[in-house]
């Protein structure tokens, strides 16, 4: 699976940074080793909202996106 990286707009209070893009490059080193995440641990992650954070449909619907794809959906 490739896995393109994402460009998410930032909005005055939206998800952290940091946390998405390092969930991102966990989600994206486990596909890369053959051992991708199971779609509900991919639904079920939260992220603490912060000022001009990313926006958080854009973020969600790439996790969605996601597990779709992991679980051949």
């Amino acid at each position: 699976m490739d896995m393109e990286t994402p460009y998410f707009s930032t909005q005055f209070r939206g998800y952290d940074k940091h946390q998405v893009d390092r969930a991102i490059e966990r989600v994206r080193s486990a596909i890369d080793i053959g051992r991708p995440p199971h779609p509900d641990s991919l639904l079920s992650l939260e992220f603490q909202m912060t000022f001009r954070g990313y926006n958080t449909k854009e973020v969600d619907q790439y996790f969605d996106d996601i597990a779709d794809s992991v679980g051949g959906g």
